[in-house]
Formats: C-alpha cells, sequence, structure tokens
C-alpha cells in the first residue's frame, strides 16, 4: 500500500473536514436560532402574564415557566423545524460548493486529456498539474508519463513509416519511368509478354497509391482549417473522377449548393475523393453516384450515395480497418488494398467528426447500394 505523503493535502482529508465543519456551524447555528427564539418567546409570555395580572389588580404574584413545556408547544417545534431544515439546506449547498471547488481540477484535468492531438507530437501539452491535491497530482503524472510513453513510441512508428515510403517511393518511380521508356522504344508483339508488363504495369501503380497513402497519412496533421465553399470543392471532385466514372459507365452528380463552411479542404477534399472513388468503383454498370449536403445547428452533413450491391451489417465496421476488404475478387478487379477508408476514418477524426455506412434505398424501400454519411463539427 502506498503511505500518504502529506495527508493534509488530499481531497479526502479536505473534504472531510469539510463536513466536521459544516457539520459544528449548523448545530451551532441551529441551536442558537432556536435558543434566541426560546428566549423572546419567554419574555412575551411573561409581559402577557403581567399585564393581565395587572389588570386584575394583583400586585403580588409569582410565574414560573416550564423550559420542557415551552420547547412542547407546537410553534416552537414548527419553528426548530423550519431552523434545522434552513441550516440543514444551507450546509448542503456550502458542502456542495466545496466538493466542486475540490474536483475543479479533476475537470481540468480531463479536458486537457480529452484535448490530446497524437499527431502533434512536437507541441503536445503537458498535462502535468503541480500543487494540486495530492491525488490530482499523481493522477496527472501517470497520464503524463503514459502520454510520453505513447508519444514516443508513435514518433518512432511514424517516423519510419515515412522514411521506408519515401525510400521505397524513388525505386518505384524509376521502375515506373523505365517501364515506359521500354513500351515507347519496342513495339511489343508477343501477347504472353505484353499481358505480364501490363501486369508490372498495374501493380507499380497500386504499390505508387500505397506510398502516397502512407505518405498523407504522415502529413496530414499539417493541413490548416478555413473558410471555402463546399459546392466548389465537390465539383472539382466531380471533375477528377468524371473520367473513372465514364470508364465505369457510372453516372456522376453533385447536389450540392453554394455553402461556406469552415474545416480543412485539403483533408475534406481527400476524404470525398476516396469515397466518390470508392462509389464508381464498386457501382453497377449504369449506376449513379450523388454528393449532397445538409446542415443543423451543430454538425455538416455529406452524403456519397452510390446504386452499388451495398454493405452487409457486419461488414459496415470493418471496412474502415487498415488493409481490410470486403470481397477479394471485387478488390483485385478495382485494385484496392484497403487503405482508402481506413485513411477516410482517420482523416474525419482528425477533423472531430464521425462517419457512419448506410443502407441506399429506391422509393420501394428496397436496398439499392449504400450511402456514406460525413458529419463534421460546426467551429464555434
Amino acid at each position: 500500500m502506498k503511505r500518504i505523503k502529506n495527508v493534509k493535502n488530499t481531497i479526502v482529508f479536505k473534504l472531510i473536514l469539510s463536513i466536521i465543519l459544516i457539520f459544528i456551524v449548523m448545530t451551532a447555528t441551529s441551536n442558537y436560532i432556536i435558543g434566541k427564539y426560546q428566549e423572546k418567546r419567554i419574555q412575551d409570555i411573561g409581559e402577557k402574564i403581567v399585564m393581565e395580572e395587572t389588570n386584575k389588580g394583583n400586585k403580588d404574584y409569582f410565574i414560573v415557566l416550564e423550559d420542557s413545556k415551552l420547547k412542547s408547544t407546537k410553534e416552537i417545534k414548527n419553528f426548530s423545524l423550519i431552523v434545522i431544515g434552513s441550516t440543514i439546506a444551507l450546509g448542503s449547498l456550502v458542502y456542495y460548493f466545496l466538493v466542486s471547488r475540490s474536483l475543479k481540477p479533476l475537470k481540468e484535468l480531463k479536458e486537457k486529456v480529452q484535448e490530446i492531438d497524437i499527431d502533434k507530437v512536437d507541441s503536445e501539452e503537458k498535462i502535468y498539474m503541480e500543487g494540486q491535491s495530492q491525488e490530482i497530482e499523481e493522477l496527472s503524472l501517470a497520464f503524463q508519463k503514459s502520454i510520453d510513453k505513447i508519444y514516443g513510441s508513435y514518433a518512432r512508428e511514424k517516423a519510419l513509416s515515412s522514411s521506408i515510403a519515401h525510400e521505397l517511393n524513388t525505386p518505384v518511380a524509376v521502375m515506373k519511368s523505365s517501364l515506359e521508356i521500354y513500351l515507347m522504344k519496342n513495339k511489343v508483339e508477343d501477347q504472353e509478354l505484353k499481358e505480364l508488363l501490363d501486369n508490372f504495369d498495374e501493380n507499380i501503380d497500386r504499390i505508387s497509391k500505397i506510398i502516397e497513402s502512407l505518405l498523407f497519412l504522415n502529413r496530414r496533421e499539417n493541413a490548416i482549417a478555413r473558410k471555402f465553399d463546399i459546392k466548389d470543392l465537390v465539383e472539382e471532385i466531380v471533375f477528377d473522377l468524371e473520367d473513372l466514372a465514364e470508364e465505369k459507365n457510372v453516372k456522376l452528380i453533385s447536389k450540392l449548393g453554394s455553402r461556406e463552411i469552415y474545416t480543412s479542404d485539403i483533408l475534406l477534399e481527400r476524404v470525398l475523393y476516396n469515397l466518390g472513388k470508392n462509389a464508381i468503383l464498386y457501382n453497377r454498370d449504369g449506376g449513379l453516384v450523388e454528393f449532397d449536403f445538409a446542415e443543423d445547428d451543430e454538425n455538416y452533413f455529406i452524403y456519397v450515395r452510390d446504386t452499388g450491391l451495398g454493405i452487409d451489417e457486419e461488414e459496415k465496421e470493418k471496412v474502415f480497418d487498415l488493409f481490410y476488404r470486403v470481397d477479394e475478387s471485387r478488390n483485385k478487379k478495382t485494385g484496392g488494398y484497403g487503405i482508402g477508408l481506413n485513411l477516410v476514418k482517420n482523416i474525419v477524426e482528425k477533423l472531430k467528426g464521425d462517419i457512419k455506412i448506410l443502407d441506399n434505398q429506391d422509393d420501394k424501400g428496397k436496398k439499392c447500394g449504400t450511402i456514406v454519411e460525413v458529419i463534421l463539427p460546426k467551429k464555434k
């Protein structure tokens, strides 16, 4: 059992002392008020008797008032109950104030922990609260040590993944350019060789996309929030995806009106681009992809609807896991490696938002694809 260094600096000691002091003050106060009231009643009764005896013409008389009978009167009982009830209520309010004040550092500690951003390794705020009560000081110190370990481990992993991505980026770029130069200089007539080279080219592109995603994950914290028109952003994404949509025979529509919002346009663009691309790749022939927008007092809601095969209930949470793929055969055809949606979820969380996958339904209520709902908080 850990020895308490300074008992007087603990919350428990302060609360116990507060209870004792409040009890003493309440008892003394109530007894004093009740005593004063009894004295006043005795004086009033005595004066009343004197007046009555004087009116009767009696000059000599002796007055005896029994304290026990006086206390047993209904009037004194009611007054005592009112005084005791009032002092209890007042004491409770004082105790509530003292407890709230004692626990205020705990609330501050909670807010500091909630504000921790794992991506801001170099500018993390110290949460150790020196000089507070012993419990708060020890708890904040334990949090600080744990956070320091987490920051250290995360920084090493982040640096390692970034270094690996950068190291891979150069040879992959060389392989891509070498292959393109070879295909430009040589006319490949052998069908098997042509298929092999096409396969090389396709897989080099996939590796490049993985490297790009890893690098984006490592630099996403540098994005700055600003005001921009969400309609313009979505229209740019629709323009970028038009060729892919035409290739897959999918109609791409933006239903957004002009609306200025405040968030990181760089991060949000990556989110909506990835969602739009997924909606096209996993759609049916002749399908539809729609971008839509709504808002309330607290949040922005951005929707990406498709008319594809949809996602089973048990798969809806798993699709955001790194390298998770719903259907291996479908992902081989589309070139997916299970990074896009994990990146999307990471970015949305970075923006303090949430993302949900819902079922798209037709006019008859029949399932006809997927709706991805991105929820972003409005900045106060």
